[in-house]
């Protein structure tokens, strides 16, 4: 379990730092012009299809982990779209 420390305000650059106890390691970054960078593994909520069909309320953006496809669906606003690792 990671446990949360340390909320930095970075005003010579601009970045909000979140960052654990441990050696004081950084784990995610928010920069002032809106771009979030993540130091670990982000991790999605594995549904079902049947599941993600049952959400209350989705808004746009919102991303899952399809466990019946086996693939990141993310909710477009009218509905869940897969993401695929077809070339664009």
């Amino acid at each position: 379990m990671l446990v949360i420390r340390y909320v930095v305000h970075d005003e010579t650059n601009g970045k909000f730092i979140i960052e654990s106890g441990v050696s004081n390691q950084q784990h995610i970054e928010i920069a002032s012009a809106g771009r979030v960078s993540m130091k670990q593994v982000m991790r999605l909520q594995p549904l079902t299809t049947t599941e993600i069909n049952a959400l209350s309320g989705p808004l746009a953006g919102d991303m899952v982990f399809n466990t019946t496809l086996a693939l990141v669906c993310v909710y477009n606003g009218t509905a869940w779209r897969k993401l695929n690792d077809a070339a664009m």
